[in-house]
């Protein structure tokens, strides 16, 4: 077997014909980071004229260093020793001779699955052969992490979309189901734009604005943009219907008070307590949206997102909202409407990106892990990141040089 260096062309027939794999293993993927000041290397595992393994390798510059990165791992059979030693042996070495002093792998090593709709974990049992299969060949384990330390997140939600849509809306928690709903008839409208505008993704960081700009084009039509706006004009409507609605359920709740004086009547009396209360709090919805009609007559958008299809699977790849409407609930409607719409499409899976640790009991991003998995996803955890020295001598140069680094960054 021999290692050569592939073009983009070659590379990509190879991911067509390749049964799991990213869209952060793909030539898109390495063109929209070329302005991120990485350069990208395509390499094949070849025999006889046929491709075995391949991979994607970024290359960044650290400091005068080179590092390389395969984002989620290599397109091999990590399970096969034999393949991956030899695969191993020949990349080290011709990104030694290049003067990488290092690789970083994440494959997508399922090592255990979370099932949000039964709370069943299962693991998988390949995951230890495949872990001491890499670290028996000197691959070093950077840890478990339970966040979002690593290159890629270890951890993932994601919708299985090949079900009715009745079934897919019913796996939905109870939690997630009431804001769709609610959020449904709020006056919200979903538009598709074929061109990006970063602003209504509300980013603050020119850097990452720029990325997504760069992903737009790189993708091209395998990449979807859409912006969610709230309709001022059908809000009001909708919440004076609301308003009219709850103030007759206030006045029947009142007048059974008036038909049970006499009696014991403590639990018609909370009735009516609870009731006055929502219609007070409708009452202060009904003002602020009558003020948003008032100043933003056209409408407001509050968010919007990118999703990137690849063959049978679509990927969230980021969603951002205007933080001063997301008591709305926008949020929750628009991605049920995407995995509505790609679910008619006849997609297999909607990965919402990333999650945090399943099994912890104290977690700050409880909520991100809840609004993910509550539209019935199944949580994945993968093996995490590797390192692969493969030039030793610069290598131990560039941790040596870490002290003098760090003073220059003071």
């Amino acid at each position: 077997m021999v290692l050569r260096e592939l073009n983009a062309s070659q590379f990509s027939a190879f991911i067509n014909n390749y049964s799991d794999d990213s869209i952060y293993q793909t030539e898109q993927y390495a063109n929209a980071l070329i302005k991120q000041k990485y350069t990208s290397i395509y390499y094949g595992l070849e025999e006889n004229g046929k491709l075995f393994g391949a991979t994607l390798v970024l290359i960044e510059k650290r400091q005068g260093f080179k590092y390389g990165y395969a984002p989620r791992g290599f397109l091999i059979d990590y399970s096969n020793l034999e393949l991956l030693k030899t695969f191993t042996s020949l990349i080290k070495k011709d990104l030694g001779k290049k003067g990488v002093i290092a690789i970083k792998i994440n494959p997508c090593i399922v090592k255990e699955t979370y099932d949000s709709i039964s709370g069943n974990i299962a693991s998988n049992e390949q995951s230890e052969t495949i872990y001491n299969n890499l670290t028996s060949l000197g691959y070093y384990h950077l840890g478990y992490n339970n966040f979002f330390e690593s290159f890629k997140p270890r951890f993932e939600a994601i919708v299985e979309l090949n079900k009715p849509i009745e079934q897919l809306f019913n796996n939905l928690d109870a939690n997630m189901k009431e804001k769709v709903i609610t959020a449904d008839q709020s006056g919200f409208q979903i538009f598709k734009s074929n061109s990006f505008n970063p602003d209504y993704l509300f980013l603050k960081n020119k850097d990452e604005a720029d990325f997504y700009q760069e992903m737009f084009y790189a993708f091209q039509d395998r990449i979807e943009f859409f912006y969610i706006k709230l309709d001022t004009k059908q809000h009001l409507k909708q919440i004076q219907i609301k308003y009219q609605k709850q103030s007759e359920i206030s006045s029947q709740a009142n007048a059974k008070v008036f038909e049970t004086r006499g009696t014991d009547n403590t639990n018609e009396i909370n009735i009516k307590l609870q009731e006055e209360s929502k219609l007070n709090d409708m009452k202060n919805e009904l003002v602020f949206a009558t003020n948003l009609l008032r100043d933003i007559p056209d409408g407001i958008i509050v968010g919007a997102c990118l999703v990137v299809k690849h063959k049978d699977k679509v990927h969230l790849l980021v969603d951002k909202y205007n933080n001063e409407y997301m008591n709305l609930h926008m949020n929750c409607l628009f991605i049920w409407k995407l995995m509505e719409k790609y679910a008619n499409e006849g997609y297999k899976e909607f990965n919402l990106g990333g999650i945090t640790n399943f099994s912890l009991e104290d977690n700050p991003y409880k909520d991100l892990n809840d609004f993910k998995l509550g539209f019935g996803s199944i949580g994945y955890e993968y093996l995490g990141d590797f390192e692969l020295i493969t030039n030793k001598p610069l290598y131990v140069m560039y941790q040596n040089s870490s002290p003098f680094r760090n003073m220059l960054k003071k």
